[in-house]
């Protein structure tokens, strides 16, 4: 997911991008990605809204498939949040019904967690506001130069 990937690239404040924004520095390719985060926080915000979860929150339905069981510290890994913040998602997450979490069959001390069928729902719902985001984008442009932007994006996230 990209926007997972790319989120430790981004631990910068409102002020940097504020100093690329005022200031007219000369972009390169950081830049261009300040400015970039802030269009997709954008987005995530408005989907975020219409659903009426946290980016996190978001994050972590995508992150599993329907019918996977996963212990809380792989899925707090999956969204790169320490084991205490990932619980406290999972756990506002298993209050609004879209997750669930049980004994593990394999070893009654473990606890796994999954999507509910709730979350299934959601997690669809999240997939097809995904998708409409991304037709937006490839509305502006064509074939060839959604080619060299995933290929770029692609190597952006293989040398972070």
């Amino acid at each position: 997911m990209l926007f997972v990937s790319i989120q430790h690239i981004f631990a910068v404040s409102n002020y940097c991008y504020w100093q690329i924004k005022t200031h007219n520095l000369e972009q390169n390719i950081i830049d261009y990605l300040f400015l970039l985060k802030q269009k997709c926080v954008k987005a995530e915000e408005e989907i975020g809204s219409e659903i009426g979860l946290s980016y996190r929150e978001i994050i972590g339905i995508g992150l599993l498939n329907k019918g996977e069981k996963i212990d809380s510290n792989t899925l707090s890994n999956r969204m790169g949040l320490s084991a205490s913040r990932g619980s406290r998602i999972i756990d506002k997450l298993i209050a609004k019904g879209f997750f669930s979490r049980r004994t593990a069959e394999y070893d009654r001390r473990a606890v796994e967690i999954s999507l509910t069928a709730k979350g299934n729902v959601l997690k669809k719902r999240i997939e097809t506001l995904k998708a409409n985001c991304e037709k937006k984008i490839e509305s502006g442009i064509n074939n060839k130069q959604k080619k060299i932007i995933k290929e770029g994006l692609k190597t952006l996230n293989e040398v972070f």
